[in-house]
């Protein structure tokens, strides 16, 4: 195998393998953006401007919250007697457009040859051009949304979203001038782009479930391993790779003890599969353990990132669960 082999070879293996990890994904649940408030009993006032049904996008999204089996708001017809009152404005639904043309030679079809005196061979030197119709669509919807608390006509919060969408589409069926059929869809694309700012405002305003993907240690180097335990350790890490999270979890305690608790890949992958059970508690303590056994700068490194994040999120979550009715 010649040297340039070699590398194409080993570059292709980089990355196939690093596409490869085996990761698994945590939730932790974090706290809504209104603080010192419990926002329950709300009444959703209809919104200025309001063509894109982003008022009932909004009563929707509200209406469907939970959170560990709590409805997290509940929605009355009038303000009297409610925590809050969520009135806003659609300050934009747009669609901005630009027609252009692209050329295309239609080489089945010549419009000049050029023929050889002697062979009398024909070459086409010009084909026939079509000019193809396209166009560049900028759709754009902002909304204003502001939550009044009812008892002191305070506002809690105030926010301005932004969603947008692009588009550029050609079409070749059809030839200059016929692009009076071009589909718009104005209003169908910008009530979903409402349903997009439904979702950020319920995510700003209400306890909830961030997501995190972390990649799981797949070889012990730390300690030497003998080719049983190596072997369980791989066995392992395919109960992760196909989400037999309890059955991974009872086995790692049990390598664990097998190790003596020295091994820090060990201990760091039982800290992510008790975050995977949002037992955060647990999980620090075990990342804590994993540090006093890391070997080298690089490990110490994933090491305290899971402890930052599990730091944080125990915090977050104690103040998520002071916000639920």
């Amino acid at each position: 195998m010649s040297n340039l082999s070699k590398i194409i070879l080993l570059a292709f293996s980089i990355l196939f393998f690093s596409g490869c990890a085996t990761k698994i994904t945590v939730k932790s649940l974090h706290p809504s953006k209104i603080k010192d408030e419990k926002i329950h009993t709300v009444f959703v006032d209809r919104f200025f401007n309001d063509n894109i049904n982003q008022t009932s996008q909004i009563e929707e999204r509200l209406s469907s919250a939970y959170i560990k089996n709590k409805k997290l708001f509940r929605l009355k017809t009038n303000s009297f007697n409610t925590d809050a009152i969520i009135t806003g404005e659609v300050l934009e639904s747009s669609l901005n457009y630009h027609i252009y043309y692209e050329e295309e030679f239609n080489k089945k079809r010549c419009l000049t040859y050029e023929v050889d005196k002697k062979t009398k061979k024909r070459t086409c030197i010009q084909y026939i051009k079509k000019l193809i119709p396209c166009e560049k669509r900028d759709y754009k919807v902002k909304t204003k949304i502001d939550i009044i608390k009812t008892s002191a006509n305070e506002i809690l919060f105030s926010k301005v979203y932004t969603k947008t969408k692009f588009e550029d589409e050609c079409y070749r069926h059809k030839s200059y001038p016929y692009y009076s059929d071009f589909h718009r869809n104005k209003k169908s694309i910008n009530s979903n782009l409402a349903k997009s700012i439904a979702q950020n405002f319920l995510q700003d305003i209400s306890p909830h479930y961030n997501y995190y993907t972390i990649e799981v240690i797949d070889e012990i180097t730390s300690l030497e391993l003998t080719n049983q335990q190596k072997d369980k350790f791989d066995e392992i890490l395919e109960l992760i790779e196909n989400a037999n999270y309890s059955i991974a979890k009872k086995e790692l305690e049990n390598l664990n003890k097998e190790l003596n608790f020295k091994s820090w890949e060990v201990l760091y992958n039982l800290g992510l599969i008790y975050e995977k059970f949002e037992n955060l508690k647990t999980a620090q303590d075990l990342y804590l353990e994993a540090r006093q056994n890391s070997i080298d700068n690089e490990s110490l490194a994933i090491i305290q990132a899971s402890l930052n994040r599990v730091n944080r999120n125990l915090s977050e979550k104690i103040k998520a669960i002071s916000q639920l009715p």
